[in-house]
């Protein structure tokens, strides 16, 4: 007997079993309500799925329609716009930030001189975003990584540090306000004094704005 007469054969032996046996026609009838019932269920859950989808897609799509009429990020910009231009017109700038750092020094050699004070060491360094200075607080340090990542762009920031022998404690509160009263960048991190003789150190944090060459 060839594969073909063997599967009438065997389509023939179900056929009559189907139609003598109630059992087997239940049971038949069973499953294909069972394969029904799986085969609805899996489509409902797909269903289900995409209304999700679609529903997380509507709430992204009206959040970014809020947004685009919202005022408030126009200002937003607008008042960080003017915030850098601020910080931007307080910079100590010259031609490049050599001569901005030569610039710093010089002042900060010839002010205390005209006070009175003598200078005993003075150093300028340059605060890089992750890099911390040995020498300095950690506070201090943690606080100038933090400004550096928030500098507008083409802007550095220095550090001061400047010491003084047997200094005049009134000679020192005169050069700090000649420091607050500066037009340019020089803000006071740390003030120490003690010792006898007397010693004093102050840390300042200096804004640069680096030149763009042509």
């Amino acid at each position: 007997m060839n594969m073909s007469g063997q599967w009438s054969a065997v389509r023939e032996d179900l056929r009559s079993q189907w139609q003598a046996s109630a059992r087997v026609r239940l049971g038949g009838w069973a499953i294909l309500g069972i394969l029904s019932i799986y085969g609805v269920l899996l489509a409902q859950d797909h269903a289900d799925a995409r209304r999700v989808e679609l529903k997380q897609l509507e709430g992204e799509l009206s959040r970014l329609r809020s947004l685009a009429r919202e005022k408030v990020w126009p200002e937003r910009a607008a008042e960080a716009e003017r915030l850098s231009q601020a910080l931007s017109s307080m910079a100590w700038s010259e031609r490049d930030i050599g001569l901005t750092e030569a610039a710093l020094q010089d002042w900060l050699r010839t002010v205390p001189a005209r006070l009175g004070l003598k200078t005993r060491e003075l150093s300028i360094a340059r605060v890089e975003s992750g890099k911390t200075d040995a020498g300095a607080a950690p506070a201090a340090t943690a606080g100038s990584s933090d400004i550096v990542q928030a500098l507008p762009p083409g802007h550095v920031l220095l550090r001061a540090r400047i010491s003084f022998d047997a200094p005049q404690r009134a000679a020192l509160m005169v050069f700090l306000a000649e420091c607050a009263r500066s037009d340019r960048s020089l803000v006071v991190e740390r003030f120490l004094m003690r010792g006898q003789p007397a010693f004093a150190e102050i840390d300042l944090r200096v804004l640069a704005r680096v030149q763009e060459t042509g």
